[in-house]
C-alpha cells in the first residue's frame, strides 16, 4: 500500500509543476520537488487524506505562502515584479496593462505600496484574504478595504485615461 502511495505522490510531479507555473512561480520544478519531499516525510498524514491531489496542492499553497511571507526569492512576482515583466507582457498583454494601471493607481494612494503588495498576493498568487491578513499583519477587513480602495483608484485612473 505504501509503495503505491509513494508512486502516486511521485506521479503528481507534472500536476504540481503546472499548478505552480500557473501562479507565476520562477522555479516550479523546485517547488514540486519540495512538495513531494514534504509529502513523503509525512506519508502517514497523506495516507489518511481523502484526496492525495488536494493534500499535495495544499502543501504547495502553504509553501508559496511561506515564501511570500518570508520574502524568499523564488516567487518572482512578489520579490521582483519587474524581473519577468517582458515575459508577462508577451504571455498576456492585457494582464500586463491591467497591472500597470494598478501600479499607477497605487502611486496615487497614501498606502499604495502596501495595497499593491496585497493585490499581488490576492490576484496573482491567489491567496485568500485570511492568508494575506496573516502575511501583512492586518485584519481581514483591512485587507478587503485595501483591495477595494485600489480597485476604485484603478477605475478612476482608467476612466480618466479614456
Amino acid at each position: 500500500m505504501e509503495n503505491e502511495l509513494v508512486e502516486r505522490i511521485a506521479g503528481m510531479r507534472g500536476t504540481l509543476i503546472a499548478w505552480t507555473r500557473s501562479r507565476g512561480v520562477r522555479d516550479p520544478e523546485d517547488v514540486a520537488h519540495e512538495v513531494i519531499v514534504r509529502a513523503l516525510q509525512n506519508i502517514d498524514k497523506v495516507a489518511e487524506a481523502k484526496s492525495v491531489t488536494a493534500y499535495l496542492l495544499t502543501i504547495a499553497r502553504h509553501l508559496l505562502a511561506d515564501r511570500a511571507r518570508y520574502g524568499l526569492p523564488t516567487v518572482s512576482m512578489l520579490v521582483d515584479p519587474a524581473a519577468h515583466e517582458q515575459d508577462a507582457e508577451q504571455a498576456d498583454p492585457r494582464r500586463a496593462m491591467l497591472w500597470t494601471i494598478l501600479e499607477q493607481a497605487a502611486s496615487t494612494m497614501k498606502t499604495g505600496e502596501k495595497a499593491l503588495r496585497i493585490a499581488r498576493l490576492h490576484y496573482i498568487e491567489g491567496l485568500s484574504t485570511n492568508a494575506i491578513s496573516e502575511i501583512v499583519g492586518m485584519s481581514r477587513s483591512g485587507v478587503k478595504s485595501a483591495l477595494r480602495r485600489l480597485r476604485v483608484a484603478a477605475k478612476r485612473l482608467a476612466r480618466d485615461l479614456r
